[in-house]
């Protein structure tokens, strides 16, 4: 079996510090990209910490379902544009939403400037590691469900959290019986590719859809409605 050296050209990534620096140090030829699901979860969280589920979910008063979607919305504007868009979505938001407006500003836009200096800060997560907008264009990966996936199956495999060496040892050897077949399937020059599920098949062809028509909604300045619904489709 053939092992190449991985060349990866895009590397998906959770939110952890140290494991984005250490593959830039690694892979430094490669795109890194935030799994969009962990970016989500985390506003979420905060929103949560605001006090703001409740209201989130407030069928009869959607402004801060609305409000949170265009902010989540912003990963599919251009990112050369996302700062400009990033002010009207703040200058949009529900007054009961400004401390959380204010922190997505400084955690994934602007950053921050020190206290009694004018140094600024760049933000811990700057738009370019977050955007998404290339790829709904182009229809690739924006999560890395794929191999939160895999961990699952190889659990399920396993059997138990703290399995016995013998037990593990036996799994690794099957799971890279498996991996073999699929290199060999590939070398044949057949895919091994899981159809996807047609919903999230229909959510990619919607995001898709809606990005390639960024320019049009611009020009036509309905940059909010653009956002939101880009926003609506992505899922907790």
């Amino acid at each position: 079996m053939r092992i190449a050296s991985p060349k990866p050209v895009t590397v998906i990534s959770d939110m952890e510090v140290g494991i984005i620096n250490a593959t830039k140090t690694i892979f430094s030829d490669a795109e890194i990209r935030l799994c969009l699901f962990h970016v989500r979860q985390a506003a979420w969280r905060h929103l949560q910490e605001g006090g703001l589920q409740v209201a989130y979910r407030n069928q009869e008063d959607d402004s801060i379902r609305n409000a949170f979607r265009e902010v989540v919305g912003l990963a599919f504007v251009p990112v050369d544009d996302v700062k400009e868009a990033c002010e009207v979505v703040i200058d949009n938001l529900p007054v009961r939403m400004a401390d959380f407006g204010d922190y997505f500003e400084k955690t994934y836009v602007i950053g921050h400037r020190n206290r009694g200096t004018r140094q600024t800060v760049p933000p811990r997560y700057p738009p370019a590691l977050w955007n998404q907008y290339i790829a709904a264009v182009e229809n690739q990966p924006r999560t890395n469900n794929a191999n939160e996936a895999w961990h699952n199956r190889f659990q399920t495999i396993v059997g138990k959290s703290h399995p016995s060496l013998y037990k593990l040892i036996g799994a690794f050897q099957k799971e890279a019986a498996d991996v073999k077949v699929m290199m060999e399937e590939l070398d044949a020059g057949r895919k091994i590719r899981q159809q996807q599920k047609a919903k999230y098949s229909r959510i990619n062809d919607r995001l898709q859809t809606l990005t390639r028509r960024y320019q049009e909604f611009k020009a036509t300045d309905r940059l909010l409605d653009y956002v939101r619904g880009c926003g609506a489709n992505v899922s907790l």
